[in-house]
């Protein structure tokens, strides 16, 4: 009865066997460094991504923060200033007026960052970032 080593040895030398066992864990391991090096990009890819809709989604919230704080500080000083109570109501309301723009289009923004997180595509993404640039845009251009 022969032994393991035996066959072996009667197969191939000893010297081709540790070099067919030397060059298949070369290849696998060149495989496996390929397979994370493409798992490494892809998760670049999403991670800008994702990182990009996070800063909008911020910016966004700031910017709603913002407008509030603002809003509410310039409400109180167009009642303390009004001569009459109609002049204080008329101001008022083209105040709101123009903060209702503003929170439209920060309503806007929001949208797109929600369609941007459900449709993985460069458009839906881009319409986020533009919306988000719109609506901080019309809130720098609100502030008295």
């Amino acid at each position: 009865m022969r032994t393991r080593s035996a066959r072996r040895s009667s197969e191939a030398p000893d010297g081709a066997v540790l070099r067919y066992n030397i060059d298949m864990v070369r290849r696998s391991r060149s495989i496996a460094s390929i397979l994370l090096l493409l798992i490494f990009f892809a998760a670049c890819g999403a991670s800008a991504r994702t990182k990009t809709l996070r800063v909008s989604l911020v910016s966004l919230n700031a910017a709603r923060d913002t407008l509030l704080a603002l809003s509410k500080e310039r409400e109180t000083q167009i009642v303390d200033h009004a001569a009459t109570k109609e002049e204080g109501r008329e101001q008022l309301d083209t105040w709101r007026a123009s903060v209702d723009k503003v929170v439209a289009a920060i309503d806007l923004g929001y949208h797109a960052i929600y369609a941007a997180a459900i449709l993985d595509d460069a458009k839906s993404l881009e319409a986020a970032v533009t919306a988000t640039a719109q609506a901080l845009e019309q809130l720098k251009d609100l502030k008295p």
